[in-house]
């Protein structure tokens, strides 16, 4: 068996591996023909394994692998742009952040609101109620701020992410 390679020695490797394969695997590989999943090192050593156990190739239709991979690339889901992304990731910051203030203004106005009534006291259960409810109202949203700039650091994230794994249009 000799195929023409620039590395000979891995060829060989791919031929061994793929001759381990049964026939109809083989078959298979080479009617789909799928680029993506095989190199064209693997795709010469199937033709000649199968040229070797049947005397001849099985039909094949590259055209038909050729409209695969383009539905595919049609159907394909597109990454929103980073311009989106950043607007969400800033209106999040900026959702957290209002959160904060009108929490704020929210216990000011409460202390102003209670301190200034006669007979309220925070030792009776009047009082120990109330107090439980604003602390609960607090942890809302410290809750909310937080998840907010959670998805905040998540979008910053994924932005970084897919410019360190897609190439740029530089690099093309």
């Amino acid at each position: 068996m000799h195929i023409n390679s620039t590395d000979d020695s891995l060829m060989e490797q791919i031929y061994q591996r793929m001759n381990e394969r049964e026939t109809e695997d083989l078959i298979e590989i080479w009617q789909k023909h799928n680029r993506e999943e095989w190199t064209e090192d693997a795709f010469e050593a199937v033709k000649a394994i199968l040229i070797e156990r049947l005397g001849k190739l099985p039909e094949q239709n590259p055209e038909d692998n050729e409209d695969k991979v383009k539905r595919d690339q049609e159907n394909a889901w597109e990454y929103p742009s980073d311009k989106k992304l950043i607007k969400l990731a800033d209106a999040s910051e900026w959702l957290s952040t209002a959160i904060v203030g009108v929490t704020i203004i929210y216990l000011v106005l409460v202390l102003i609101n209670n301190f200034s009534r006669e007979g309220f006291r925070i030792g009776s259960m009047e009082g120990l109620l109330y107090v439980a409810n604003v602390l609960i109202n607090v942890f809302y949203a410290g809750f909310a701020f937080l998840i907010l700039q959670a998805i905040t650091e998540i979008i910053y994230f994924l932005i970084d992410l897919r410019e360190l794994v897609t190439p740029s249009e530089t690099e093309a």
